[in-house]
């Protein structure tokens, strides 16, 4: 048995008017028929300081929201299995993103992305690993991706950029220490033909058993590192070396000689470089 009945007629207005104790201004609740309706303005038609028809915000304090509460939020799902579960409800066919986050600068240098904190001893504890997105100068729509981590073991410096192990370019390249800055295979003997290569725009026959392998993306350096394969069907051995000029940071130089110390050209020839 419900504490308080408050019974209307079909033809009233469903309005319940209750007078405040300290103001000669009457508050006004709506009581409609179907759907309850919560109110956005006092009776004299002021706003409700610090809420929101479409969110929540807040006109004076500097957190908009917190949450102490150890539960699982859940958006567009009413289980959610994380902390912050967002579930993106589809019957077609598609890629759905359901956060974005943007940044105001999208010039090489500048970057937004999302940061970790694997412990919270001091509350000044700064991230240390993050993946960034960073504008790469070529228009509001062109970007790279990195994993940033840093190492400093203090409460004053947050990863950023220059702490990058791992970018990933527009054009499909990993660049970092431990990956490949150039690789390519191509058929050396008769007319030449690249089989298949990465960040190598083209590679020219110069002579018997000489090559020249051109870099779509210039090298930083001329400091890199290359080592290669090449044969045949029957075995024969052949080792890749240097052709014999400085290698430039655009395009490589080697040759291919067999056992006996002659250059020669080879069907399969892999190379592949590491560098800066």
């Amino acid at each position: 048995m419900a504490k308080v009945k408050i019974q209307g007629h079909a033809s009233g207005t469903g309005v319940l008017t209750v007078t405040a104790p300290n103001t000669s201004t009457d508050r006004t609740i709506t009581l409609p028929d179907a759907t309850g309706t919560l109110l956005t303005a006092d009776g004299d038609g002021s706003s409700l300081t610090g809420v929101g028809v479409d969110g929540i915000s807040s006109s004076a304090d500097a957190t908009a929201m917190t949450i102490t509460s150890d539960e699982n939020i859940g958006i567009g799902t009413t289980t959610p299995p994380e902390r912050l579960s967002i579930h993106e409800p589809s019957t077609g066919t598609g890629t759905y993103l359901p956060v974005a986050i943007t940044g105001a600068n999208y010039a090489t240098g500048y970057g937004v992305g999302i940061s970790f904190k694997t412990e919270n001893t001091s509350p000044t504890q700064k991230a240390k690993a993050a993946i960034i997105a960073e504008g790469t100068g070529e228009g509001n729509n062109k970007t790279s991706l990195h994993i940033a981590m840093s190492d400093t073991d203090d409460t004053t410096t947050e990863v950023a950029l220059a702490d990058s192990v791992l970018e990933f370019t527009m054009d499909g390249r990993g660049l970092s220490q431990f990956t490949a800055k150039a690789w390519c295979r191509f058929n050396g003997s008769g007319t030449l033909a690249v089989n298949d290569s990465h960040n190598v725009s083209s590679v020219s026959d110069a002579n018997t058993g000489h090559y020249v392998i051109y870099f779509s993306n210039a090298m930083a350096n001329s400091n890199y590192c290359f080592s290669g394969m090449a044969g045949d069907d029957s075995g024969a051995e052949t080792t890749i070396q240097n052709g014999g000029a400085t290698p430039a940071t655009t395009y490589h130089y080697i040759q291919l000689k067999n056992a006996a110390g002659s250059v020669t050209d080879r069907p399969m020839v892999c190379v592949t470089y590491f560098g800066d």
